[in-house]
């Protein structure tokens, strides 16, 4: 873990407008938060520190844990 790499979030929609804040895109921290607690978000279990990345930006959030190797497939 660290600045500018992984965890990640992915979708299974194209969603063009949507880029990290940190590549010069022009959605807000906020603006993210918001969109995600939207979502149902693939987690591959609650003891990683994918988990925890997203708990700590997101506060509570809904979530199914799915195994590392099938969240792109789920």
């Amino acid at each position: 873990m660290g600045d500018g790499y992984g965890p990640i979030v992915v979708t299974k929609r194209s969603r063009s407008n949507i880029q990290h804040p940190a590549s010069n895109a022009s959605m807000t921290d906020d603006s993210a938060r918001e969109l995600l607690r939207q979502c149902v978000i693939a987690v591959p279990g609650q003891m990683t520190s994918a988990f925890l990345a997203l708990q700590l930006f997101l506060g509570k959030f809904d979530f199914v844990v799915v195994p590392f190797d099938r969240i792109f497939e789920t």
